[in-house]
């Protein structure tokens, strides 16, 4: 039968070929279309702390749909996280009304999680004296202006601030300690 069409139904009676009931018409409802391709971004991307990301889907949106992503569960949520990192996500919209309504597929790519950069490599450049108790320390990698360094747990600060090092100076004072 055709979709999107009324057809008309008669009876005939197999005894009596000339006896044919009146029409009863009948509709085919139109073939219903599958929804746009879903609308999104990412809204959160990893980070080193978090190293998976977040999308929103944006379109289209309302009760008449439900989203999935990688071909999983779908779900009324346009919210999606833990997506991994690096990759390309597939998304889908499907119709709540007839769930073999499915939209084409739209690729979302989360970033890859950042790295955290080496670990700080440097040396005294000079020793605390009884004279003037605090040492100094030169941080010789990894360097930048993309990088920030605390001290024992401290703030964190550019290289460029004050990066002495309060020491403790035992033999200055006969029998006792004194902190510079």
């Amino acid at each position: 039968m055709s979709a999107g069409a009324s057809h008309a139904f008669r009876t005939r009676s197999t005894a009596d070929n000339t006896c044919v009931s009146s029409v009863t018409n009948i509709s085919v409802n139109a073939a219903p279309t599958a929804p746009s391709a879903p609308s999104g971004s990412v809204t959160t991307q990893p980070t080193c702390a978090v190293p998976t990301g977040h999308v929103t889907i944006t379109a289209p949106l309302g009760a008449g749909f439900e989203y999935n992503v990688d071909g999983g569960t779908y779900q009324a949520s346009t919210v999606f996280s833990g997506l991994s990192a690096g990759a390309s996500h597939a998304f889908r919209t499907r119709s709540t009304t007839d769930n073999t309504c499915v939209s084409s597929v739209t690729n979302i790519s989360v970033n890859a999680a950042p790295t955290a950069p080496s670990a700080p490599s440097g040396s005294v450049t000079t020793q605390p004296t009884c004279a003037v108790p605090t040492g100094t320390v030169t941080i010789t990698a990894p360097l930048g202006a993309g990088f920030e360094y605390n001290v024992d747990g401290g703030t964190y600060q550019g290289i460029d601030r004050i990066l002495g090092l309060v020491s403790w100076c035992i033999a200055c004072l006969p029998h006792k300690e004194h902190r510079g």
